[in-house]
């Protein structure tokens, strides 16, 4: 994945906090969206308050979850995947392959390891 630094002063998609001096930023999850985000964010602003406040919720348990080393990777890996797809289908986007790989990671809980 090919990585930019730049400075920006303002605030970023996504983030109620300044960008302060070069971050890496990245392109919004959501298919079509070209918004670039901080790395740290899962999408931009707009996509991420389309995402249910309580799956919200439960991305950032996870995320924070497995950053304080109580939980590996793989619940955030989930629970990232649930609200993309629940993005993705209010914008009649196709999720049938998002779909079937959370059914398989919950069937056989084969996700990726951390």
């Amino acid at each position: 994945m090919f990585v930019r630094s730049i400075h920006k002063p303002d605030l970023s998609p996504g983030s109620a906090h300044p960008i302060r001096g070069t971050e890496a930023l990245a392109v919004c999850q959501i298919v079509g969206c070209s918004h670039e985000i901080p790395r740290r964010h899962l999408m931009c602003q707009a996509h991420w308050f389309e995402v249910p406040s309580d799956l919200r919720d439960q991305v950032t348990a996870a995320l924070a979850s497995w950053l304080d080393g109580k939980d590996d990777v793989r619940p955030y890996l989930a629970a990232r995947l649930r609200a993309i797809i629940s993005v993705a289908k209010l914008h009649n986007i196709d999720v049938a392959e998002d779909e079937a790989k959370l059914a398989r990671w919950t069937r056989s809980e084969r996700m990726p390891r951390s």
